[in-house]
């Protein structure tokens, strides 16, 4: 009985579940061979794009890397000059109210 049961097992997986299995790998071969050209395609495309990303990402690291060190001198360097621009600034602007308007009888507006 035991034997009779095992042969059917044996009987249904070779005559149904074999040839299921045959059809299922045919038409996963099948599509798998109509979708290979986009599948390259993609792969190109992501190849191409992945290395313009990387050079926009160095060229724009660059640029904020000398804007940083464009800042870090300002500090370092130009602000603590910053009192002296601004003493310079209102004399500049003291001596321009002292001398006056202007005797060459131009006047700053443009007609």
């Amino acid at each position: 009985m035991l034997a009779t049961l095992l042969f059917l097992t044996l009987a249904f997986a070779f005559l149904v579940a074999v040839p299921v299995l045959l059809v299922a790998v045919v038409l996963r071969l099948a599509l798998g061979l109509v979708l290979l050209p986009f599948k390259l395609l993609g792969g190109i495309f992501r190849l191409v794009f992945g290395l313009a990303g990387g050079l926009f990402r160095v060229a724009f690291g660059a640029v904020g890397f000398l804007a940083v060190a464009a800042a870090a001198i300002f500090c370092v360097v130009l602000l603590p000059l910053l009192p002296f621009l601004v003493l310079g600034a209102m004399l500049w602007a003291f001596f321009r109210l002292v001398a006056g308007p202007s005797r060459s009888g131009r006047t700053h507006l443009v007609a």
